[in-house]
């Protein structure tokens, strides 16, 4: 399928015809893959209607009614029984619409069952206005509604469909959640890219007020204030202005000369266990987390009662908020953390938590969470489906040969590994950030939320990545780019602004 994923309308209609009377297209007015109805992909109509219209036409463009062709055939019968299938054409000159756009809906359920996994919405919503510009509404209205009907279910439901009805959790964000889910963690996701950038810059552009910016144990963060409408963190109070000290954390950055970069990546791949309370923890980041603590620590203390905290990161960075709120629960209280810290927000961050065996999981309970005596919903969690590191260190990681086998100029991966792995684009990566953060990232066609009990198991089934697939250059791309900081920054701010115009209809 071509990019644009677009139908032609005109040319699938033929066929409907064509298939009906057993009448057959020319061998060369379709290409070599003979069944797709994407454009670049099966029927060529623009070759069908030139061979079909004189040089002299008027009529010279492949965007032609039905009954265009209906009024042309009539002049051209001898040439339209060796082309035009001929159940086309009817004596009096109408098109039975309808029955062709109820074959039609009937292909195009097929198609787009069978193809949902490479249709965009957008693309989706871009055949049925082409169909609608093509057909005659007004002949055939039942079956362009039913059409219609169809392709909403599929834009509103097509992501949701692929994981039901296997994970119970799974489920589209609600028009009334979707200021709290959507557009506020929004803006901490630009405060999470801003630390990888100019922080003052990028922080006011969300009307943040730069405090101060450090490193310790070779990662970078950055303080900010604002004022909050608390409503836009929780769904049951009224809305009032709340004071918001800000903390973001950086991941790794390997353009950065000013950190040891192989002392961090050590850290990062130091997997052992070790505790806090009643939990099991990373051992290297909870090392990196302590000197963190230490300092931010002031800039949590000189704060008033009535601020408000909230932590945000990328990559190892959300790993790190996360871990800093877990760790003033046990150094402070449950109190202190339900009082203070509103939330953390967390982008394309790898796992840093052991399981407890103690305490059961549900698909709306998180066991890690509940053994700290903290609710679900103070960590929100965002990933991209193809983002390898939100798999790092679990069963489905597709990179554990990378993570022990580091060569001594501290970027070189998987040195003694087999030549068909990731080593030389990996080293690319890092070796020159500024190129891999001006590659294109996605666009967000849609979010779902799913529980954190579900969504490894979910990735691995719907999102399969593992250590062959991800060797090939394209997948390779495709996941590094997926995590790369701009991948949740630029198309996660542009989805929100589409879905708030929305939310204000409603």
């Amino acid at each position: 399928a071509s990019l644009s994923g677009m139908v032609n309308v005109e040319a699938l209609a033929a066929l409907v015809n064509s298939n009906q009377t057993g009448t057959s297209l020319n061998k060369d007015d379709v290409d070599s893959s003979g069944t797709s109805f994407l454009n670049g992909g099966a029927l060529v109509f623009d070759d069908f209607i030139r061979n079909l219209i004189p040089s002299d036409s008027t009529s010279e463009t492949a965007n032609i009614t039905i009954d265009d062709l209906t009024n042309f055939s009539e002049n051209q019968v001898a040439r339209q029984e060796t082309i035009l299938p001929s159940s086309l054409v009817k004596s009096d000159r109408n098109v039975d619409a309808e029955r062709i756009l109820q074959d039609a809906t009937r292909r195009l359920e097929t198609m787009l069952n069978e193809t949902s996994s490479a249709l965009s919405p957008i693309n989706i919503q871009s055949i049925f206005e082409q169909a609608g510009n093509v057909l005659d509404v007004e002949r055939a209205s039942k079956s362009t509604a039913d059409l219609v009907s169809f392709g909403n279910k599929v834009l509103y439901e097509g992501l949701e469909s692929l994981f039901l009805p296997k994970y119970a959790s799974i489920k589209q964000i609600n028009s009334d959640e979707q200021q709290l889910k959507i557009a506020k963690p929004s803006e901490f996701a630009v405060l999470a890219g801003a630390v990888y950038e100019d922080p003052v810059e990028n922080s006011q552009s969300v009307n943040h007020s730069f405090v101060a910016r450090g490193k310790a144990a070779d990662v970078a963060w950055m303080v900010t204030d604002s004022v909050q409408d608390e409503s836009d963190f929780l769904l049951d109070v009224k809305s009032r202005p709340v004071l918001v000290r800000t903390v973001a954390i950086r991941g790794y950055d390997a353009s950065d000369e000013d950190v040891d970069r192989v002392r961090l990546l050590n850290m990062i791949c130091t997997a052992n266990s070790t505790t806090l309370g009643p939990l099991r923890v990373h051992e290297g980041m909870f090392s990196i987390a302590r000197e963190l603590l230490a300092d931010i620590r002031p800039y949590i203390d000189w704060t008033s009662p009535n601020h408000k905290l909230v932590f945000t990161g990328h990559s190892i960075g959300g790993a790190l908020s996360i871990l800093l709120m877990a760790m003033l629960t046990v150094e402070r209280g449950v109190k202190f953390v339900e009082e203070r810290v509103l939330r953390v927000y967390s982008f394309g961050s790898p796992p840093i938590f052991e399981h407890p065996e103690d305490i059961a999981s549900t698909c709306t309970n998180c066991a890690i969470l509940s053994s700290l005596g903290l609710e679900n919903d103070i960590v929100y969690a965002y990933n991209q489906p193809w983002d390898p590191i939100v798999r790092l260190f679990t069963k489905i990681d597709p990179l554990y040969p990378l993570i022990d086998d580091i060569g001594d100029d501290g970027v070189t991966p998987w040195v003694n590994g087999p030549t068909r792995t990731l080593r030389p684009i990996v080293k690319a990566v890092l070796e020159s950030w500024e190129d891999c953060a001006n590659t294109a990232v996605p666009e967000i066609d849609s979010m779902v939320e799913i529980s954190s009990m579900e969504i490894l198991p979910a990735l691995d089934e719907i999102f399969t990545l593992d250590v062959f697939l991800i060797s090939y250059v394209a997948v390779a791309i495709r996941s590094f780019i997926h995590h790369f900081y701009p991948a949740y920054v630029g198309p996660f701010v542009e989805f929100a602004k589409e879905v708030q115009p929305r939310q204000v209809e409603r």
